[in-house]
């Protein structure tokens, strides 16, 4: 079947533009490199969130550190600039807070 007959449609019909063709500039990473991904909090576990916060705070001034419930679901996304800290009902850490 030809759907398309060239008689209604032809190119002649729609002005010529030229334009350059831009291709898309990869992107830098803008990780910060002053963070260790797997950089240690364990001496905050049994601590309550606020003290484990000023830790981590002491440790890098830039962190987003973020207490949360335990078991509260989170978002998969991965940086580095952010620290979790998950705690117990008592305010407790609990586990291991980590950058991402």
């Amino acid at each position: 079947l030809h759907y398309f007959s060239t008689s209604w449609y032809s190119t002649s019909s729609f002005p010529s533009l030229s334009l350059p063709f831009l291709a898309p500039q990869p992107r830098a990473m803008k990780e910060p490199t002053h963070l260790d991904p797997k950089e240690d909090f364990g001496i905050t576990a049994g601590m309550t969130g606020q003290q484990a916060t000023q830790l981590i705070k002491s440790r890098d001034a830039s962190a987003n550190v973020q207490v949360l419930p335990q078991g509260l679901p989170v978002t998969r996304d991965y940086r580095l600039e952010r620290v979790r800290v998950f705690v117990d009902a008592a305010g407790k850490v609990v586990g291991v807070p980590r950058r991402g």
